[in-house]
């Protein structure tokens, strides 16, 4: 929550800046709230965000103006385009977890052919992988080298393995569930369970 504010904050004093360049607010209490809140952004940096922060005791007590002049700017001259602000504050916080299964979900959907959706994406590479897992030469292997002394052990084959013995286990279930109606009435109440 510190980083979105802290990002907040410098939003908010980088439009600050930019507006204030363009015109004259007239505002002398958000020109404080600018003042405070670049001093603020000081504080807020990466290797204090782990920190609490007292700003209790904090007031703003004085700030300098200089006129740095004015200057024409001229409508439709390129080197004077100005682009419109869109929003500040609008970040939102990041959750890691969900960005590393969406890339997931994407180098997948890059694979693979067909209509998949994120759930049959995701349902195949974790049964695919938890398979594997099962499989404790492949646990040792993996603990004792590194990426690349363990991509020229077993992995290669005990994967294909694994998809082929997928495939089999997954056409029998589906089977059973076709032609068993206490399988398919067992099944389906698990499901629904789950879905529900």
């Amino acid at each position: 929550m510190l980083d979105l504010f802290r990002k907040d904050v410098g939003s908010f004093t980088r439009a600050y800046e930019f507006l204030a360049q363009i015109f004259d607010h007239g505002d002398t209490d958000l020109e404080e709230r600018y003042h405070f809140s670049k001093a603020l952004a000081a504080l807020l940096r990466d290797e204090n965000l782990h920190q609490a922060i007292d700003l209790s005791g904090a007031q703003l007590t004085h700030y300098r103006l200089s006129d740095q002049g004015m200057r024409d700017l001229q409508r439709g001259s390129a080197a004077t385009a100005v682009r419109p602000v869109t929003s500040v504050g609008g970040a939102k916080v990041r959750d890691e977890k969900l960005v590393a299964l969406s890339e997931l979900i994407q180098a997948i959907n890059n694979l693979f052919d067909g209509e998949l959706t994120d759930a049959d994406a995701i349902a195949y590479l974790d049964h695919v992988a938890g398979k594997l897992l099962e499989r404790d030469h492949l646990g040792e292997q993996a603990r004792h080298n590194t990426k690349e002394q363990f991509s020229l052990g077993s992995f290669d084959q005990d994967f294909i393995e694994t998809v082929l013995e997928g495939l089999d286990h997954y056409q029998a279930m589906a089977s059973q569930v076709q032609g068993n109606d206490r399988v398919r009435s067992g099944f389906a109440r698990l499901v629904r369970d789950l879905v529900s």
